[in-house]
């Protein structure tokens, strides 16, 4: 006689699923259970990982498929119910930003995100040396600090994520800033995706990682500056009146117009040392970045007189 294969319940299976959901939505900070908070933060993903393995093992293949199917619904319907009995904290929180300049003669401004997009415009109102809104996805944590000394302010924003997700909603948000054009600034900014629009600002040095998403650096008209950038893929936009030179640790990192001069990894712009602003470009190890000059306003652009 064929010895029948032992099936035991899965429901002890399905405790311990929920439960190391439950335990991880708690780290994720989307659920409040205080007194386990010294408990280490990915410890639920093995009672997951034992509650499948206890489903597989007691059934057949339709079986254990069947199981699975019905604790992806189970699951399903529990981030249903969450999201509609409590949406706040899926939802996208929006917070203001203002430092104010308060007669500094510099400012020194440090911006990092792992999951968002950063965009900066000169045009700070004049008693703030930044200003903006920071759009931050449930996930994200954040942490800022200010500091005044000898006339400089120091001002540090940085968002860090405990999960990213490939939908937009709840994916990466957008931080948005306008910045002083009123004292010089030493600018860094880490994000995944950034959009820079400097033209107006005045500048000492600029250290840019725009990650692996596309990004755009308008470089500044008013000031000699030196750039510090990595990106898979950042455009540096050229101001009419700015010289640029631009060297990287490997050939071929650095895409610029026909008429710059190419010397190995170098590549310097037409009349570099007769430029009234001049730009020193410094592209890290493993980034590539495109130069181009940056457009002609059309007559239809143009303003009326």
């Amino acid at each position: 006689m064929t010895g029948r294969r032992y099936r035991g319940g899965i429901l002890l299976p399905l405790i311990l699923i929920a439960g190391g959901a439950l335990f991880l939505l708690a780290n994720l900070g989307l659920v409040e259970l205080t007194s386990w908070r010294t408990i280490l933060r990915l410890w639920p993903i093995l009672l997951i990982a034992v509650g499948v393995d206890l489903v597989v093992a007691r059934s057949s293949l339709a079986g254990a498929l069947s199981s699975l199917v019905t604790v992806c619904v189970l699951l399903g319907v529990g981030f249903a119910a969450f999201y509609l009995f409590a949406p706040g904290a899926w939802t996208a929180r929006e917070q203001g930003v203002h430092v104010p300049l308060a007669g500094a003669s510099a400012g020194n401004v440090a911006l990092a995100c792992d999951a968002c997009t950063i965009r900066i415009v000169g045009g700070a109102s004049a008693d703030a040396i930044v200003e903006g809104t920071v759009v931050g996805s449930p996930w994200a944590t954040l942490s800022q600090s200010t500091d005044r000394t000898n006339g400089v302010v120091s001002y540090a924003l940085a968002g860090r994520s405990a999960l990213r997700l490939p939908f937009p909603r709840f994916g990466g948000a957008t931080w948005q800033f306008a910045l002083s054009d009123d004292v010089p600034i030493e600018l860094s900014v880490h994000a995944d995706g950034a959009d820079l629009d400097l033209a107006d600002m005045d500048l000492v040095r600029v250290d840019l990682d725009a990650g692996e998403r596309a990004g755009r650096l308008l470089l500044s008209a008013r000031s000699s500056a030196t750039y510090d950038l990595s990106g898979d893929a950042l455009t540096v936009v050229v101001p009419g009146d700015v010289g640029v030179l631009a060297d990287s640790e490997a050939v071929g990192a650095i895409d610029a117009p026909s008429d710059y001069v190419q010397s190995g990894s170098r590549s310097v712009s037409p009349d570099f040392d007769l430029a009234p602003i001049r730009a020193t470009i410094v592209v890290g190890a493993g980034s590539h970045i495109s130069i181009t000059a940056e457009a002609e306003p059309t007559e239809a652009s143009r303003p009326a007189d």
